[in-house]
């Protein structure tokens, strides 16, 4: 019996906008592309959980995630990957969050 495919979150989250689609571990590149707007979520959870019921997708078992913007100032992007960090994490097999200076 072939194991099922785990579903896989890709996310850039920026000041701005959030954009997720689905990766297929088995092919390259995604589908299921959503753009939100930041300003609408409360939080990066509340953002992917929104994402997943638009797109009809179940939870996510791996999530990877970019945010624009460096780590050490006390900006957005690192109240949003601290966001990710503490509520995020704790209900996925893994998370990957990247940052990078835009």
């Amino acid at each position: 019996m072939k194991k099922a495919q785990p579903n896989l979150l890709i996310g850039d989250i920026g000041g701005t906008n959030a954009r997720f689609a689905l990766a297929d571990p088995e092919a390259p590149g995604f589908s299921d592309v959503v753009t939100l707007q930041c300003a609408d979520f409360e939080s990066a959870e509340v953002a992917i959980n929104h994402y997943l019921e638009t797109v009809g997708a179940a939870a996510a078992d791996v999530i990877c995630l970019a945010a624009a913007g460096p780590l050490v100032d006390h900006d957005r992007n690192e109240e949003i990957l601290k966001v990710v960090d503490e509520r995020v994490k704790g209900k996925y097999d893994e998370v990957i969050v990247y940052s990078y200076d835009s």
